[in-house]
């Protein structure tokens, strides 16, 4: 994550973790409970303004299954930056989280990252046929292992994205219910109504929308088009203003997730 978190509180102004006492022991004017530098990770990812429209799209994004192998760690952060912390305050503290700005934004982008996952999961399969540099790359690569057949490098490919995707769903289930208890807490709050928790299979459906904007390629992070949606994940999606797309690049989130994400992504 981004960001080193400080050792020390200063009482001088809000802590930069759900450390409730040092909460309890900042000024009234500023003591709203702040989350840790995840959330600023998952606002980036849900940002629709944080990373230009222009910059020059990649042509080597790694495999679904190197970009599914970091969603563990990344998921699972929620339980250490806000469900266990909130699960043993006072329930006056719990409301006060569950209402506060930082908290629903945290959500927002926590969600955005799911459905980040849900994309590159339901969109892995496709990618191979959609995305030229990564099939041409594969080729090439497997021309020098001994000469290993490309049939078995496919195999041996697909079995390992489907063992990513199943850790990925494996630790979304085992956070899920304390997201959904989140969520449902924030709702009362502002901007906390439009909170949707996704479903996270490792086979999900994909359908194409009817009387949509389309474009010519597909996204370059998770394999799928403009016009497609994955059930129980994309709801009531809102394509305009650059907010859901972004021209030769793909799905706003995707591309915000590459670009947060990518020095990591390529050491795996």
């Amino acid at each position: 994550m981004p960001g080193q978190q400080k050792n020390d509180i200063d009482s001088k102004e809000p802590p930069e973790s759900w450390d409730w006492d040092a909460v309890d022991g900042v000024e009234t004017s500023s003591s709203k409970p702040a989350v840790k530098p995840m959330a600023n990770t998952a606002r980036k990812v849900q940002n629709a303004n944080t990373s230009g429209s222009d910059a020059t799209p990649p042509t080597n994004i790694p495999p679904p299954s190197v970009l599914l192998s970091i969603f563990p760690e990344l998921l699972a952060l929620a339980n250490t930056s806000l469900f266990k912390p909130a699960a043993s305050q006072p329930m006056s503290i719990k409301d006060r989280i569950a209402s506060d700005p930082g908290t629903i934004a945290f959500l927002q982008g926590y969600l955005a990252l799911a459905g980040v996952a849900a994309r590159i999961i339901a969109g892995r399969k496709l990618r191979w046929h959609r995305d030229k540099f990564l099939a041409q790359g594969m080729a090439i690569s497997s021309a020098g292992a001994k000469g290993m057949k490309l049939a078995g490098v496919d195999r041996a490919q697909t079995a390992r994205e489907d063992r990513e995707a199943a850790d990925v769903v494996d630790v979304w289930k085992e956070h899920v219910g304390r997201l959904r208890s989140a969520v449902a807490a924030a709702k009362s709050a502002p901007g906390g109504q439009q909170l949707r928790v996704p479903d996270l299979a490792e086979n999900m459906a994909v359908t194409t929308a009817k009387v949509v904007p389309t474009a010519p390629k597909a996204c370059l992070v998770c394999g799928l088009k403009r016009d497609e949606r994955v059930g129980k994940v994309d709801f009531d999606v809102e394509d305009s203003f650059g907010e859901w797309w972004v021209d030769h690049w793909g799905h706003r989130a995707c591309k915000n997730f590459w670009t947060e994400h990518e020095k990591q992504l390529r050491q795996r």
